[in-house]
């Protein structure tokens, strides 16, 4: 909304919408209820037991696919 000022110049009232921001609002509410990530030993704790292979060798498989997406996507 633009106001005039006692020059006669517009100012602008800056207050926004409450979520219609674009850093914060609706996103926000929605990062708090979401759930938790797993952590890099969990992952690797599962992987080893569903690959039924010891968690040295999942870190070392996990550090290679790390190493591959860095190259190509840089």
């Amino acid at each position: 909304m633009a106001l005039r000022s006692s020059h006669g110049e517009r100012e602008h009232n800056h207050r926004t919408r409450q979520g219609a921001s674009n850093h914060g609002g609706r996103a926000m509410a929605e990062k708090k209820n979401a759930p938790k990530r797993m952590t890099k030993a969990q992952v690797v704790a599962e992987l080893a037991e569903t690959a039924q292979i010891d968690k040295k060798a999942v870190n070392a498989v996990l550090s290679g696919l790390a190493d591959i997406v860095n190259r190509e996507l840089g």
